[in-house]
């Protein structure tokens, strides 16, 4: 309870170009807001009173929200500006919609739809690719969604795509699914009634759909309701209500008319696991799709990095994938995951001052420079460490009107060692002020739900630098 109540504590943005902040309202009254879609297995590895007991967990889910219904409400002057939708698709072989988005328009209908839907098989298979694409385009895309509140996927399955050929295309349409924005997965494991819960198999399966703190055990819940409730609990700090202080509306926070060029620079050491890399990778996804004006007028620019032992660009500035949004994502998306030893961010960093902040490739004299490094420790080997500290402030010590602000995203590191190395660095790389410009982090499911916070500080950065690039370009 104590961290439902932090999660919701929601920071509140005001408008006119002015930031000030306010704590939204918390206790248990307080209103959440989300795209909903629960997405039910129905194949013959679940047994009927399981799935009995699944339809009770999600009338007692539906329960926990305020307000149901109310999809594209005004925001502002409405007595009631927040809205909670729900869609339900089921699948085994095959998916089907068992009611849409807007579909069911209040509590009570949603919980009676659920309340009448016959749970029995189609088939016995268990396609879990037809679900999530169904889902991605069914739901999440077809124009029923509300774009101002994340869409929320709670697959409720015990894991097994079968026929197990089928897996590679679960684990590709899973891949696409994690690259849509502002759009999240969580997975209430129910007991396979063949005894298989236990399998390796079953568990590599659930891995793969979703981290486990975004799982959720049917079997060990106390009751539906505590299930219920545990799950909510999860996904608050996610689904925060378009306001949370009367009427007042908050805005995209970057000016749009003006230009931003931000290098992503990502950890790529033998130290970051394969599925956090995937975390982190749709958490920078997140964060590219923040920024509205990326492909419009080219505004905004983003240059993509990796690093280890080596230093990997994978966009420049002016390569023609930054030039649109579908572009960058595109680097993303298809950038390798491969890992290797040591962590020299003095290299890249170097790199980002000779190569990636030049005109030559694409920096802009009239547009903020931004770099956001994301690592999970100290420089290796010890010997480049003053290097990279020199490397920082080398960026940062450039003219105002064409220096670069760093934001270090501090990863969770599997070993800590040397912790006052890694905190000399990451006290010294970030830009001033450091609460700002430094976040770390205990767990990668943490970044994601950071990211606004992350945005709004960028975007201050600009308005900075718009003051003394105005300033500059007056004096010459």
């Amino acid at each position: 309870m104590q961290m439902l109540r932090a999660l919701r504590a929601l920071i509140c943005i005001s408008i006119f170009g002015t930031t000030t902040f306010a704590i939204c309202p918390t206790g248990e009254g307080v209103k959440l807001c989300a795209d909903i879609l629960f997405a039910f297995d129905t194949s013959c590895s679940v047994s009927d009173e399981t799935k009995d007991g699944v339809k009770s967990f999600l009338d007692d889910f539906v329960g926990l929200f305020d307000s149901v219904g109310k999809p594209n409400l005004p925001v502002v002057n409405t007595d009631d500006p927040t809205f909670t939708q729900f869609g339900m698709l089921a699948y085994d072989l095959g998916a089907r919609k068992i009611f849409g988005f807007g579909d069911q328009p209040t509590k009570d209908a949603v919980q009676g739809a659920i309340d009448e839907f016959d749970h029995a098989h189609v088939d016995c298979k268990t396609t879990t690719q037809d679900a999530l694409i169904m889902a991605r385009e069914e739901f999440f895309t077809s124009g029923a969604q509300d774009d101002r509140t994340p869409n929320i996927l709670v697959l409720l399955t015990d894991g097994r795509t079968q026929p197990q050929k089928f897996i590679d295309d679960t684990e590709l349409e899973l891949e696409k699914f994690n690259m849509m924005n502002n759009t999240y997965l969580f997975v209430t494991v129910l007991p396979n009634k063949n005894n298989k819960t236990e399998f390796a198999d079953t568990l590599e399966q659930l891995e793969m759909l979703a981290p486990s703190n975004n799982r959720f055990s049917y079997l060990e819940a106390e009751s539906t309701k505590a299930l219920a409730v545990e799950v909510r609990a999860r996904i608050s700090g996610f689904d925060p209500c378009p306001l949370c202080l009367g009427d007042v509306i908050i805005p995209p926070p970057c000016p749009r008319e003006e230009p931003l060029d931000i290098l992503l620079i990502l950890d790529h050491s033998n130290s970051i696991g394969p599925e956090d890399l995937r975390e982190l990778r749709r958490a920078m996804v997140e964060l590219v799709n923040a920024f509205k004006g990326v492909g419009v007028g080219d505004l905004v620019k983003f240059s993509i990095m990796t690093y280890n032992f080596k230093a990997e660009i994978l966009s420049y500035l002016n390569s023609t994938e930054s030039s649109s949004l579908n572009g960058t994502l595109g680097i993303l998306e298809e950038m390798s995951l491969e890992q290797a030893k040591d962590t020299r961010t003095d290299l890249t960093l170097e790199l980002a001052n000779a190569q990636i902040f030049t005109e030559a490739f694409g920096d802009r004299p009239n547009a903020a420079n931004i770099l956001v490094l994301a690592t999970d420790g100290r420089t290796m080997k010890k010997k480049f460490q003053n290097n990279t500290l020199k490397a920082a402030a080398a960026l940062k010590a450039r003219k105002a009107h064409d220096s670069v602000d760093i934001f270090l995203l501090g990863l969770p590191a599997h070993r800590q060692k040397n912790l006052d190395v890694q905190n000399t660095e990451w006290n010294e790389i970030p830009s001033k002020p450091k609460a700002t410009h430094f976040k770390e982090f205990g767990n990668f499911t943490e970044i994601i739900p950071y990211i606004s916070q992350l945005q709004l500080s960028v975007c201050a950065d600009q308005t900075e630098f718009e003051r003394a690039y105005r300033a500059y370009a007056d004096s010459r």
